[in-house]
């Protein structure tokens, strides 16, 4: 926000001399606000006005020199305000459009670099499913082939179970034979 103070022109009746500090009651009313001061109140020396010479003072000084020290007059009353630093603001601007620009790029680039990483990772996902489907199937031929595999060993093992049993019985009658054999021809 500008700063801004009222000053007034002032015009010197007659030829006076004196301290500045006698003449303006501080000499930081003169051009304060980051204004240059009259060299003669920088350097301490006398302040001379003289008739008809124009001066710009704070308000409150122009006051006191016209009323109470009577050396001037007033002229007219002046408005001014600190000028805006114009340059700084549109460089800050600029710098920060700048770093906006340099940080959307950024984002484009993270957000480039996300999406391929997204998109091979929907890809291993499919592939990963892909290679599910064909476990599964796997899965499915290989119970299936279990439980035929068990099917064929229980008929096997009643097969076999036949078969000893058959084997046992032809034992018992070639055993059976052989004694009515051995009895025959012993007898």
């Amino acid at each position: 926000m500008a700063e801004s103070a009222i000053y007034a022109t002032a015009r010197g009746r007659g030829d006076t001399a004196g301290d500045p500090q006698d003449v303006l009651q501080s000499g930081e009313g003169l051009f304060d606000h980051g204004r240059a001061r009259a060299a003669v109140v920088r350097l301490g020396k006398k302040v001379q006005f003289k008739k008809g010479d124009v001066g710009l003072f704070p308000f409150e000084e122009a006051n006191r020199l016209i009323n109470q020290a009577k050396v001037c007059e007033l002229i007219e009353p002046v408005y001014v305000r600190s000028l805006n630093d114009y340059e700084t603001g549109f460089r800050g601007l600029y710098q920060r459009f700048v770093q906006l620009d340099e940080d959307l790029r950024q984002a484009k680039r993270d957000t480039q670099e996300v999406t391929q990483a997204n998109n091979i990772t929907l890809e291993q996902i499919r592939h990963g499913e892909d290679e599910r489907g064909k476990l599964d199937e796997d899965v499915k031929k290989t119970t299936y082939e279990r439980d035929e595999i068990t099917k064929y060993a229980a008929a096997l093992e009643t097969k076999l179970a036949r078969v000893k049993g058959e084997l046992s019985q032809l034992f018992r009658r070639t055993c059976s034979w052989r004694r009515s054999l051995l009895d025959s021809t012993n007898s």
